[in-house]
């Protein structure tokens, strides 16, 4: 009952919030866009913001209402970029209410339905797009069963935490007003950099509205042991930078929260010198900075989203390495003692990196806990310097946000705003633009296989198809900034990003170094396994003639069952089989090229695709038809980099050297998954650490490992109350088993356990 009322009052409170900021955002309708988010802000701030906890060492948590203005999807299940309307959540939720609402909420209801049709960021996006009769891109996730899709968000932000840190209020409101001066002195405008100095004065404000909150909350007795201690940070941290872990984490937190920045970088690089002062003076102990570090994680389990909330750890280029080991050491400690899905946490090795630092990553995940992914920077910074054209320090700056995607922290923007399905691309090239589904004609320029007299001009039509399919969606990417650029500055994540105040522009607005895009990459692996079918028999050996080809995918092998078994039969990757293998390769580097040629004529400075599927490798799957490897219509593809679930058939040495081939230099970020064995690390931890180090040597450049087996998985299903906290990747995050849909749980049961 108790909840119920929370839940009630929470509806209340998020669509009275929503009826608010919509009158606010209709009344500033003639105003600059700056000077309108900024008066959006402030209605939303600190009105979102919820309660101090009871055992919360740290102010910050919010409860986004049904209208207002974030960059990344929120907890209202629905991507959102600038301003939204959650028109669909928000019906959901009313339906709850036990009270009947007045007729003046009523009509304010509708107000606000009728409003939002117009003035949301994705209506300006939609209108830009469609306006100069561009050919339909099939729009948010899944409305129809297409090769690619666009996505209305903005997610591959990384403002500079460093720097946020080391200046705190002080720094940043310097670093304005003495670019004030100088705009002033040369006649440029300074509307944009009024609109930063408005933001910090808000996030100062919002600061002491917490410190006020906490001295209230004692003053009537609330049970928080810890509302001295933050109301004295809080009240530090508007006039100062921060001087101890207390303070940086406060900072970080609370301004990630309100610039909606769900991701938060190198966190033991920027945070270890506080705790290494903290510890030196006797400010903190070991045991105390866990605690901290573990309400961190609570928080952002409070928040949501898990498929975010990542944290970097490791890396060679990291200023103090003996201090930021050590409390990288402490978060993993944190994490397993919090043990919950969030954070997700990559740690990046290199040769000769702290092995007890190592030794505790493998460790937690032989116990199950599935982070940290384990990056290798020997490989990866040079691959991130090719893949952005930037120099070692630069590319030293990568870090992973999302499922796994990277940017370069502080410098670049690399948000995923779409998606590509190879395998139904190659579908249509097959079939001469035919959908594979539906049986009706869906690009009519494509020739059919049996058109070509060579794989190598099959091949280079697919190819050229991919690039205009890129192509399409970099434009898409591109007018999704024009858009949001148009429509507001995203002026919080903007004063933490680096360059943005010198250039006195916002993020989209020419501040960010690079202003760069990603798409997301779907069935890499069995497009290259069909591509070598159909050049070993269609081709070579001429065992399968173009035509049946062709007409087994659109009949989803029905009545080709013996053609099937000749596919299936075919060697395919994971298995070491350099033939093979160098299809992904090239396929991969193909791809990374032809992306990389649309950049610059579609306004962006950077486009790269990315392997870090999701669960849309199964969502996509059941949009696409039947594929030359043998996998059936509307079957799971394969996940990421990884082989096609139960094709490694050659043991886990075999699978890592193929795994080993992408190259890193083509893409900004793909995953790898294994399924082990507890019993490998908990009685073979040894020889795991010997594969793992061969893999990196042979240049592999991440893993994410799984400690379960099948049977485990099976007992799961049956008795799912006893495996609650049974976790497992999807992607580049993290699930409880038992909570996945039936696709999901069937997709990671077929994987191979090793």
């Amino acid at each position: 009952m108790i909840n119920n009322q929370k839940e009630q009052i929470e509806i209340v409170e998020r669509l009275n919030l929503a009826i608010k900021f919509t009158k606010t955002h209709e009344a500033n309708a003639r105003s600059s866009k700056t000077k309108r988010e900024v008066q959006c802000n402030k209605t939303l701030f600190p009105a979102a913001l919820k309660q101090i906890g009871p055992n919360d060492h740290f102010a910050g948590t919010i409860r986004y209402p049904y209208a207002g203005f974030a960059t990344h999807s929120v907890q209202l299940r629905t991507f959102v970029l600038g301003y939204y309307f959650a028109r669909d959540r928000m019906a959901e939720d009313l339906k709850k209410l036990e009270t009947p609402l007045d007729p003046e909420t009523l009509q304010n209801i509708e107000y606000m339905r009728s409003y939002w049709e117009k003035n949301e960021t994705r209506e300006i996006i939609e209108e830009i797009y469609t306006e100069s009769g561009r050919k339909k891109l099939s729009y948010d996730y899944f409305e129809e069963s297409a090769p690619i899709y666009g996505l209305v968000r903005i997610s591959g932000e990384m403002i500079d935490f460093h720097k946020l840190v080391s200046l705190g209020v002080p720094g940043l409101r310097k670093e304005i007003e003495t670019r004030k001066i100088a705009a002033l002195k040369q006649n440029e405008p300074t509307e944009f950099l009024d609109g930063l100095e408005a933001t910090l004065d808000l996030f100062c404000a919002t600061m002491l509205h917490y410190k006020n909150q906490a001295i209230e909350l004692k003053k009537n007795g609330y049970s928080n042991p810890n509302l001295d201690k933050i109301a004295n940070t809080l009240d530090h941290l508007a006039v100062k930078a921060p001087a101890t872990l207390h303070q940086a984490i406060q900072l970080a937190w609370l301004y990630a929260l309100l610039s909606n920045e769900i991701n938060y970088g190198r966190m033991d690089s920027y945070l270890s010198k506080f705790y290494a002062e903290d510890l030196k003076t006797g400010r903190i102990t070991e045991e105390e900075a866990i605690a901290l570090m573990q309400n961190c994680y609570e928080l952002m389990m409070d928040f949501g989203q898990i498929q975010n909330h990542r944290i970097v750890l490791g890396g060679k280029d990291r200023s103090n390495i003996q201090e930021s080991d050590a409390f990288a050491l402490i978060c993993l400690k944190a994490f397993e003692r919090h043990s919950n899905l969030l954070p997700v946490i990559s740690l990046r090795t290199y040769k000769g990196m702290n092995d007890n630092l190592l030794s505790e990553a493998y460790r937690l995940i032989g116990k199950g806990l599935v982070s940290p992914f384990i990056y290798n920077d020997d490989v990866n910074v040079p691959g991130a310097m090719q893949a952005y054209d930037v120099d070692e320090a630069s590319g030293s700056r990568y870090v992973q946000f999302g499922c796994g995607e990277y940017v370069l922290d502080g410098i670049s923007i690399g948000s995923p705003n779409g998606m590509l399905n190879l395998v139904k691309v190659l579908n249509l090239c097959i079939t001469g633009g035919i959908d594979d589904l539906s049986g009706k004609p869906y690009d009519q320029k494509r020739k059919s296989l049996s058109d070509y007299t060579s794989y190598k001009e099959f091949y280079n039509d697919y190819i050229e198809a991919l690039h205009g399919y890129l192509n399409r969606v970099a434009d898409f990417e591109n007018i999704t900034y024009v858009a949001a650029n148009k429509d507001h500055d995203s002026l919080f994540l903007s004063l933490a990003y680096n360059d943005c105040i010198e250039r006195n522009r916002s993020l989209l607005d020419g501040g960010v170094r690079i202003r760069g895009a990603a798409v997301e990459v779907f069935g890499l692996v069995n497009a290259a396994d069909s591509l070598y079918v159909i050049e070993e028999l269609v081709f070579n050996k001429k065992s399968l003639s173009a035509e049946t080809v062709e007409k087994m995918i659109l009949a989803n092998f029905s009545g080709f069952e013996e053609e099937r078994k000749e596919v299936r039969a075919v060697s395919k990757f994971g298995n070491n089989i350099s033939e093979i293998d160098n299809k992904v390769k090239e396929l991969a580097r193909q791809i990374g090229i032809n992306a990389k040629k649309v950049a610059k004529p579609n306004g962006l400075d950077s486009f790269l695709p990315v392997y870090v599927n999701s669960e849309n490798h199964v969502t996509l799957g059941a949009q696409t038809g039947a594929s030359c490897d043998g996998r059936l219509s509307r079957a799971p593809m394969s996940n990421g980099n990884a082989p096609t679930e139960g094709n490694d058939t050659e043991g886990l040495t075999s699978l890592l050297s193929s795994l080993s081939k992408v190259e890193p230099s083509y893409n900004a970020g793909c995953s790898q998954q294994l399924r082990i064995s507890r019993k490998m690390f908990e009685e073979n931890l040894p020889a795991m650490k010997a594969y793992i180090s061969t893999f990196f040597n042979l240049g592999g450049t991440q893993l994410m490992i799984t400690c379960t087996s099948r049977e485990e998985l099976l007992e799961a299903i049956k008795n799912p109350e006893k495996y609650k906290n049974l976790m497992v990747r999807i992607g580049g995050w993290n699930a409880r088993f038992v909570a996945l849909s039936k696709n999901l749980q069937n997709e990671i049961l077929s994987r191979t356990s090793y």
